[in-house]
């Protein structure tokens, strides 16, 4: 999560031709998340900062984790980025790995990540 910034995105989002294909960990989160929720500052505030005003910490960790996530997608759709789908990557043991998360605003580009993610199992693209 450290590395996925938000001040990072929205540079990039001054760019108006641009697409952004991110490796969002949920491994990270799974096993950090109570960690990083009680800490004054965490890598969580650098990814959507003020996220602890939106969401209720309260909850249970899948309920959190959700929570978060969709409060992260809501600052991406503030910097005009659209995503259509979050595609979950799990490992040999079915384990929950990373999300891959398409930001584009681009009709034709979020069309063409409609048609690549449905490939069948998860096997490579062949390129």
């Amino acid at each position: 999560m450290e590395g996925l910034t938000f001040a990072l995105i929205k540079q990039l989002s001054a760019f108006h031709r641009i697409d952004i294909l991110l490796h969002l960990s949920v491994a990270d989160l799974q096993r950090n998340l109570e960690r990083y929720s009680a800490a004054l500052h965490s890598p969580l505030d650098e990814v959507a900062p003020e996220w602890r005003s939106a969401v209720d910490l309260k909850q249970s960790a899948k309920s959190l984790r959700a929570a978060y996530a969709s409060y992260w997608q809501d600052k991406m759709q503030e910097l005009g980025f659209t995503h259509r789908g979050v595609e979950l990557v799990k490992g040999s043991k079915n384990q929950r790995l990373y999300w891959l998360v398409f930001l584009s605003r681009s009709e034709f580009a979020n069309d063409l990540w409609d048609k690549i993610r449905h490939i069948s199992g998860q096997g490579q693209l062949g390129l």
